[in-house]
């Protein structure tokens, strides 16, 4: 049995201290983070215009094939990233730093697209080690200074 998150009480949520949210987010399965998180972010006009932060949680997703993203804040993470099934990691309207990008996909053995849309905060960015990767994407990235590929990738 589905449930719907009510934009209500996604509004109440919202509205919670970052650390309670997080300690609350702990208990739910990525599937559910990522149903709320897009519930907070399509259910309340206010999150329409502005980025979240990803849950630090999203990262260690073990089983996780795709993961796209649109309109956040990607924070480093905390260790060791752990996407060991990505295949497809699809950002859009992504506020992150080169390190971040970095971290997240240095995990993503597996990787074999990335895309990347109009994101934010990117200026040198490295795919190094990426033997699987067969297709990269890349639009309006007007900041991006410097792509470094491994030429075995």
């Amino acid at each position: 049995m589905e449930r719907k998150t009510n934009p209500a009480n996604a509004d109440m949520i919202s509205a919670l201290p970052a650390p309670i949210l997080h300690h609350i987010l702990s208990f739910l399965s990525i599937e559910q983070v990522v149903q709320l998180v897009y519930s907070l972010k399509h259910g309340n006009r206010n999150y329409r215009d502005s980025y979240y932060n990803m849950p630090q949680l999203v990262f260690y997703a073990k089983s996780m094939a795709l993961l796209e993203l649109d309109s956040c804040k990607l924070e480093s993470p905390r260790g060791n990233v752990t996407f060991s099934c990505l295949r497809e990691l699809r950002l859009r309207h992504v506020c992150a730093n080169d390190q971040v990008i970095k971290d997240l996909i240095t995990g993503c053995l597996l990787i074999e697209l990335i895309s990347i849309i109009s994101c934010q905060g990117l200026k040198h960015l490295e795919l190094l080690n990426l033997g699987k990767l067969k297709e990269f994407k890349v639009y309006d990235e007007y900041g991006l200074e410097q792509l470094e590929c491994d030429p075995q990738g």
